[in-house]
Order: structure tokens, then sequence, then C-alpha cells
């Protein structure tokens, strides 16, 4: 079984369990596709999405095509699990009166897209959580081309390899022992030469202080279990990649960088996390989300989004 059927069929058996951890902060669990959609919202805030043609690729449970639709675009979007497509379909007769765009879901296989799909020209393509599951990032870029059209614009998220060196983990000890532990130092150190206003830094300030006041909120320190390892785990993880080296192999194929944001951030290391009561991990590291917009940004976060265009 190749990673692709073994990533269709693991989607297909723990849909309902991804959807729930990707959109509920629960326990230990961050909701990284809560805020890659927030992300996405407020980046697209200026955006006038009417009659816009976005085609959303690993659609899940449709959150985001719902989300865009609601801003009057036609959002197709595509998986290919079963299982996250029943879910959508399902979700979108209740979504219905909400939308003043339209919203179809179909099967696709990004590596074996039907003609149908090939016949369009979208205006966005959001590819959240796709790239790291494919080959190489030029595979993701190539396939893309055939879709897009002069100035589409397309935002992805991937995994950050860059935090492998400030996690302190067993990915920390696979980059000493291959030698690639000083590169991504020397992308970490251009980050971190970056200037922050005082006004953010100040508004950090505010948002740990208020982050306190949330875990008193919730507080029972007396009795807290920790959980053992998430059993619904995929055993074949997604590739990871630089900022710096996706931005190069992008360039490469005709897209022109726009912006970073740093998604998941961790304000401690994550070996901490499971030490602490539930969410407390989190809500701390939440604070962080002010420097979301901030090459800095990508130094603790293990997600990042990209925001690119597209030149013929």
């Amino acid at each position: 079984m190749n990673k692709s059927q073994q990533y269709k069929e693991w989607f297909n058996e723990y849909s309902k369990e991804w959807l729930t951890d990707a959109y509920e902060q629960a326990d230990y669990n961050y909701p990284v596709g809560y805020h890659r959609l927030r992300i996405l919202l407020k980046a697209l805030e200026n955006d006038d999405l009417n009659g816009k043609m976005i085609l959303d690729i690993g659609c899940g449970g449709g959150n985001i095509s719902f989300a865009l639709a609601q801003r009057g675009a036609h959002v197709i979007g595509i998986d290919m699990a079963d299982s996250m497509l029943e879910v959508a379909n399902s979700r979108k007769a209740e979504m219905m009166t909400t939308l003043s765009g339209t919203v179809e879901f179909r099967k696709e296989n990004f590596q074996d897209l039907s003609l149908t799909i090939q016949k369009e020209k979208f205006d966005y393509i959001i590819a959240f959580g796709l790239i790291g599951y494919l080959e190489s990032d030029e595979q993701f870029f190539k396939i893309l081309r055939s879709l897009l059209k002069e100035n589409s614009i397309l935002y992805l998220s991937c995994r950050n390899e860059l935090f492998n060196v400030t996690s302190v983990s067993q990915n920390t000890i696979k980059e000493i022992n291959t030698g690639n532990i000083f590169r991504l130092i020397e992308e970490i150190n251009k980050d971190y030469e970056k200037e922050i206003s005082p006004e953010k830094s100040w508004k950090f300030i505010s948002e740990l202080s208020d982050s306190i006041n949330k875990i008193n909120s919730l507080r029972n320190f007396e009795s807290f279990e920790r959980k053992d390892a998430d059993v619904h785990q995929m055993k074949s993880t997604a590739r990871q990649s630089t900022p710096d080296e996706l931005k190069q192999t992008a360039q490469e194929f005709g897209y022109r960088f726009c912006q970073y944001w740093g998604v998941h951030p961790h304000l401690l290391l994550p070996g901490f996390n499971k030490k602490l009561p539930p969410r407390v991990f989190n809500v701390l590291s939440d604070a962080l989300c002010v420097f979301e917009d901030e090459p800095i940004s990508l130094v603790w976060s293990s997600v990042f989004i990209g925001k690119f265009e597209y030149r013929i």
C-alpha cells in the first residue's frame, strides 16, 4: 500500500475524530483547523469574494468551503475520503440558507484530477494540510498551475521544519544527525532579525495576562489525567518544509510570495504540554497569536500558512 492509499484509508476511518481535533480545543489538543480558518478569513477580510471561483482542496467536512460561500463565492470542495465528503454533504443541507454563494463537494484525488476539474480556472485555491502528503513541494506547485490564471491567489499550509529546532524533540535529534540543524538555525536567525513594534509587544503582554485569568477560571489543579498517546494518530507523518525552501520552490514555478503566518505557536517546549493540566499549555501559547503575521512566528509554530500569487 502506497502512502496515498494509507492517507485515504486513515481519513476514511477517522474522519469524525480528525474534524473534532481540528476545530475543537479540548484537553491537550490544539485546534489547528480552527486557527487556519480564522487566519484565512482575516487575510481575506478586504477581498471581494462575490462571484469568485474558489477550489478548496482537501475540504474535509467543508468548514472552509461554507465560510467562503457565505461571502458570496462559488466554491468547489474536493476530497478523496468518502467519509469526509459524507460529513460535508450532510452539513450542506443545514447550511444552505446561510450561503450567498454556492458550494459543491466532489470526490477527487489531487494527484489524478478529473478532466472536469482540470477544465476549470480558479480565482483562489485553498490547500490546507495537503502539500506534506505529496512526494515533493515541486509536485504540488506543478499540478496546481493548470488550475490557475493570471493573478490567482493560493493559500496553503504545511508542517514547519524550523520547529524541529525549537521543539527539542526526536525531530531535533534527527536534524542534528543529518547535519541539517545548522541550515535551519541560519533561517531561524534571519527571522529573529526582523523588528517587532512596541505596540505588538505590549499587546502580547496583555494577552499573556488575559491567559492567566483564563487559566484561573477553568482551574482544577488538584485532579487531572495525563493523556496517553493518541491511538488514532496517523502512522505515516506528513513531510515538513521550511518557509525559505517553500518560497524558493514556488517562485521556480511562477508564484510570487506574498506573506506567511505562523500557526500552532508554542510558548513553552511541547514536551511540557501534558505535564500541565489540560488546556493550560495551549491557552498560554495562544498569547503568541499576536505575532502570527510576523516572521518571528515561524520560529515557534509547528505549522505555517503561505499566500502566493500566480504569474503566468
